[in-house]
């Protein structure tokens, strides 16, 4: 049961990484804002380290019981 709860939340990380990927294509057909880029740039990477760290520690903890 537990590599299925792991291998639904990779998916919804997944997901989400897909959205932000699709919104930085929107933002950087719609303006040449340097700022905009860079926002959106900074939380697609504060989501792939947040997501990679957070699925780490959920798999260690479950494989130490």
């Amino acid at each position: 049961m537990e590599k299925e709860r792991l291998a639904a939340v990779y998916m919804l990380w997944a997901l989400i990484v897909i959205i932000e990927l699709w919104w930085l294509h929107s933002v950087s057909i719609g303006t040449n804002d340097t700022a905009s880029h860079t926002f959106a740039v900074t939380v697609i990477a504060a989501t792939l380290v947040m997501g990679a760290v957070g699925l780490n520690l959920l798999g260690k903890s479950k494989g130490q019981k």
